[in-house]
């Protein structure tokens, strides 16, 4: 089982080209002479194989981030009834925030730049929420700062960051559907 390829496009990470060298064209002694090590049916160095655990991680973290903004801003739209008695003031906001929820989440998913900028600003207002006057007395506020903290922990992570910058000068988007890249 080889690793997937989350962002063809994206050549300058290891997880994203053909890595290693597949386990049928180089003998075990070669490969141990070399010094590579067996990961995922291919043959690689050291180096390599730490490179692509944390690509992967990341990968896998950021969409797992972007799959928990969804939840959550369906948490919102279905406590809508309870939301709804809190005014017409407070009833937007609450449900302008479960919409940028939802974008910022289906974007990550998608591994779009602009995602990674309205789901930091979301983490950072759960480490503020608690501290509302709406959200006071609630007992789930240790969980909302514990969920801020872990999202910009992944987020701000320094692959992330790499995931989510524009492409190296010199390099473009193949596949694109248009011009643009976010």
């Amino acid at each position: 089982m080889a690793l997937k390829k989350f962002q063809p496009e994206r050549p300058d990470f290891l997880i994203n080209t053909d890595w290693g060298t597949p386990k049928e064209q180089l003998s075990t002694e070669d490969a141990k002479s070399r010094g590579m090590k067996l990961f995922h049916k291919r043959w690689v160095i050291k180096e390599e194989k730490k490179q692509l655990r944390e690509e992967y991680s990341i990968y896998h973290s950021i969409r797992s981030i972007g799959y928990l903004l969804i939840v959550l801003s369906f948490v919102v739209f279905i406590n809508i009834a309870d939301i709804l008695k809190g005014g017409i003031l407070s009833s937007f906001f609450t449900i302008l925030y479960g919409l940028v929820m939802l974008t910022g989440g289906i974007g990550l998913i998608k591994y779009r730049r602009f995602a990674r900028n309205i789901a930091v600003f979301v983490f950072l207002s759960f480490l503020s929420l608690p501290f509302t006057p709406l959200f006071s007395d609630d007992k789930g506020a240790p969980f909302i700062i514990i969920l801020g903290v872990i999202g910009l922990y992944y987020l701000l992570r320094r692959t992330a960051r790499k995931i989510f910058a524009p492409l190296p000068d010199g390099q473009k988007i193949s596949g694109s559907k248009s011009g643009f890249t976010d």
